[in-house]
This record gives structure tokens, sequence and C-alpha cells, in this order.
């Protein structure tokens, strides 16, 4: 049985716990993921699937 430190019953605050769960998950992964990570992924995404157009190109030039 999952843990909850606020009830979800309890209007306005029972999800809070779960929000900060989700955001600090996210957070983690999002600074987890390196250019050399992206990189992988995307030479392995364009091995399995040849026809993939990547617009990766694009967003970093509209990044700088």
């Amino acid at each position: 049985m999952p843990f909850d430190l606020v009830p979800d019953f309890i209007a306005g605050l029972g999800f809070t716990d779960d929000l900060a769960t989700l955001l600090y998950a996210l957070r983690t992964v999002y600074t987890n993921i390196t250019p050399d990570v992206k990189q992988k992924a995307t030479e392995t995404t364009r091995k399995w699937f040849p026809d993939f157009s990547s617009d990766t190109d694009e967003i970093a030039i509209h990044q700088q």
C-alpha cells in the first residue's frame, strides 16, 4: 500500500505531496539528460527509424 504524507481526501492539500514528488522526479530526470545522452538518443532513433527527421538542429539554433 502506498504511503502518503498528506491524505488525498484533504481539500487543497491532498495532492501537494504527490505534486512535489512528481516535480522532484522530473527535475532529477531533466538534470541527468546531458548533451551526450541526447546525442546517443538521436543516433539510436535514426538507426531504428531511418525516415526520422529531427527538429533538434532548429531548436539548437533558436536557443543560441
